[in-house]
């Protein structure tokens, strides 16, 4: 058996009462699941406590100790197999990195996942460090055609496993989204290319620091050629359009690196992932703009209502 959730956008409100808006962030929450005493239940943050009952059941105890908004509040159970790596940051701090996958496909996992802390260490690199580095990160294996970036425990989709690395471009996308989507999160649906964008940006990004410069500019020329991105990105219609949302979402901040050049845009985007009145918090497109014209020296409203609102 397998139960999992995908609450996004507003799906969190079919299973547990909230006030189910991305704005309005908890400070923290603990999330207790009995299952069969066979099962395994994971969920974000840390694990505080895994008891057995003494009837043939079992209650994890996840407590989450930082911000989170209610759609990436999750939990997935079935008959998982884990395994543990770890990050280690710059300043010498281990993280656990904790896998749960289904016992069959427990090699390839191992192999698939093994990515992990190198590209929490690129990310932590260029944007500061990973963002909930006091309890962890990992992958739950569940039953979709994709992924989502759980806070902490992205859900990963069971055909996504293969062990041979085909989709890692999918494991860098969720983890990007730790610093963007969950530790900052759009402060309304309208501003969902603010999540999805800019963790497709980052797949780019990660290119460009294995594999050079050209590999960025193949990546993006790739995003470019899917299909035509038509429409406004701001709220966009429908709301998940790849396309619009994440390539054409990504190339804008592209071309945001091209006028304001990798000096300035780098600095912005470390300055924004780290702003102490967005980190933790949500983000509007305009304040994010906002802050990158302090590192360009000028006004950006003529790019940004061409781009993003055009």
């Amino acid at each position: 058996p397998i139960i999992s959730t995908l609450s996004e956008p507003e799906g969190a409100r079919e299973w547990w009462p909230c006030k189910d808006m991305p704005h309005d962030k908890g400070d923290s929450a603990d999330v207790l699941i009995t299952v069969p005493d066979d099962l395994v239940a994971t969920s974000n943050g840390a694990l505080v406590s895994n008891n057995d009952n003494g009837d043939g059941t079992r209650t994890f105890h996840w407590h989450i100790s930082y911000p989170i908004t209610t759609y990436l509040i999750s939990l997935a159970i079935t008959n998982y197999q884990s395994f543990t790596d770890w990050y280690v940051s710059a300043g010498g701090d281990s993280m656990p990195v904790v896998n749960y996958v289904y016992p069959e496909d427990y090699d390839d996992a191992v192999e698939d996942l093994s990515i992990t802390p190198g590209v929490i260490e690129i990310f932590a690199d260029i944007f500061g460090e990973y963002p909930f580095i006091q309890e962890k990160y990992g992958h739950s294996e569940f039953p979709w055609g994709g992924a989502m970036e759980h806070q902490c425990n992205t859900s990963y989709g069971e055909i996504l496993i293969r062990g041979d690395h085909s989709y890692d471009w999918i494991l860098v996308h969720e983890l990007a989204h730790m610093w963007f989507g969950d530790m900052i999160t759009c402060d309304t649906w309208p501003d969902i290319w603010m999540n999805e964008g800019f963790a497709s940006y980052c797949e780019a990004l990660w290119a460009e620091v294995l594999e050079g410069h050209d590999a960025y500019l193949d990546y993006m020329r790739y995003m470019n050629g899917v299909e035509d991105p038509s429409g406004p990105i701001y709220d966009p219609d429908p709301l998940f359009d790849g396309n619009t949302v994440y390539d054409k979402g990504s190339w804008v901040l592209h071309m945001l690196r091209g006028v304001m050049g990798d000096e300035a845009f780098f600095d912005g985007m470390y300055a924004y992932a780290n702003h102490p009145d967005h980190q933790y918090g949500t983000i509007q497109t305009r304040e994010f703009q906002h802050i990158m014209e302090e590192y360009y020296g000028a006004d950006l409203g003529w790019f940004f209502d061409e781009w993003l609102w055009g």
